[in-house]
């Protein structure tokens, strides 16, 4: 039994091995170093891009606490005898006028310039107003910084004492609306 099997498996060997192959010939005697090139290659595609040149506004709005305090006018009188009535003694001092002035700050976050413009509306009754800074135009925030980088423009608006007039009572005095407009 044994001689059979190693027959039947030397036959399966044999025709195991009789497959045949094709392969190109090549002289390996004068491919030395040999090298191959490859080109990789990409395309560079841009896409359209497009600035929302939309202007969007935003400022900032910041303030000190803005008041002012008056002292009344004032006169001396003394008390006379002889008329048995208060005579003015000392001539009447002019009411005054007291107090820093207030900062209203602006910081334009824009990408347009805008102009802050102040307007006061005073009290009923009120006939006193305080000095109030002109207009001030904002240029935009693009390109504004240092080496053209973006960065808030900044400006001030500044409120002073009243110059003239006077008050019976302490009070409102009256409002300031900043009316921002496109430059």
């Amino acid at each position: 039994m044994k001689k059979i099997l190693a027959t039947v498996l030397a036959l399966t060997m044999i025709v195991g091995m009789s497959i045949t192959a094709f392969a190109e010939t090549q002289n390996f005697d004068t491919v030395v170093d040999a090298k191959q090139n490859i080109e990789v290659n990409a395309t560079y595609k841009t896409q359209p891009t497009t600035e929302d040149t939309t202007p969007v506004y935003s400022v900032n709005i910041t303030w000190d606490a803005i008041s002012f305090e008056y002292t009344a006018a004032s006169a001396v009188y003394g008390w006379n005898p002889t008329t048995l009535a208060y005579d003015k003694s000392v001539d009447e001092n002019e009411g005054a006028w007291a107090g820093d002035p207030a900062t209203i700050s602006l910081e334009n976050r824009s990408n347009a310039d805008v102009t802050v413009t102040p307007t006061w509306v005073a009290e009923e009754g009120v006939t006193v107003q305080p000095v109030i800074s002109a207009a001030v135009t904002l240029d935009s925030a693009v390109g504004a910084g240092e080496a053209g980088a973006n960065a808030a423009t900044t400006g001030t608006i500044t409120v002073s004492k009243p110059t003239s007039g006077s008050i019976a009572a302490a009070g409102k005095l009256g409002t300031i609306t900043l009316t921002i407009t496109a430059a």
